[in-house]
C-alpha cells in the first residue's frame, strides 16, 4: 500500500492531466464510450467472481487433500495455492497450470460476453398505441366494442 501511495504522490500531475483530457472526451462521446465502460466494468466483476471461486476451490481441495488418510505419512502440506490479491504474479500459483486455467476461463468469459451481450444500448419497442397505465381501460372494452381487426360484429 505504501508503494501505491508513493507512486500516486510522485506522479499525481500526470494523473490529473490525463483526467482533464479524458473526462471531456468521455462526456462528448458518451453514446459510444458509456457502453464500452459499462462492458469493461461488467467483465471485471465477472473476473473477480471467477477468481474468488477458483481460489475457494483450490483452498478447499488443498485442505481436503491434507485431511485424507492417504496423506497421513506426509509431513509437508499440499502446496496447492492461488494468490487472492496478487493474481498477476505467476510465481504464486502452485501448480503452475492454475494460472493458465484461469487465463483460459477469462478468455472464455470475454468470448461469452461478446457473443451473449450486445454492445449497443437497447431501446424500447415503439407501440402502435401508447401503453395502458394502471386503471385505464382499453377503448374497445370501454364501449363493448370488439377489438380492431376481429371478425366479431357488434350486435
Amino acid at each position: 500500500m505504501d508503494a501505491a501511495v508513493a507512486h500516486l504522490t510522485q506522479y499525481w500531475i500526470f494523473y490529473a492531466a490525463g483526467l482533464a483530457v479524458l473526462v471531456p472526451l468521455v462526456y462528448f462521446t458518451r453514446t459510444y464510450s458509456a457502453p464500452i465502460i459499462q462492458a469493461v466494468i461488467e467483465i471485471m466483476i465477472y473476473f473477480t467472481i471467477f477468481h474468488t471461486v477458483l481460489w475457494c476451490i483450490v483452498f478447499l481441495t488443498a485442505k481436503f487433500k491434507d485431511s485424507t488418510q492417504l496423506s497421513w505419512n506426509k509431513t509437508a502440506p499440499t502446496p496447492w495455492k492461488t494468490p487472492l490479491l496478487q493474481f498477476w504474479d505467476r510465481a504464486l500459483y502452485e501448480p503452475a497450470w492454475l494460472f493458465y486455467l484461469e487465463a483460459v476461463f477469462a478468455a472464455g468469459l470475454i468470448i461469452a460476453m461478446i457473443r451473449m451481450r450486445p454492445m449497443r444500448t437497447q431501446r424500447r419497442r415503439r407501440y402502435e398505441s401508447k401503453p395502458l397505465r394502471k386503471g385505464e381501460v382499453p377503448e374497445h372494452l370501454r364501449h363493448g366494442l370488439p377489438p380492431k381487426g376481429s371478425a366479431a360484429k357488434r350486435k
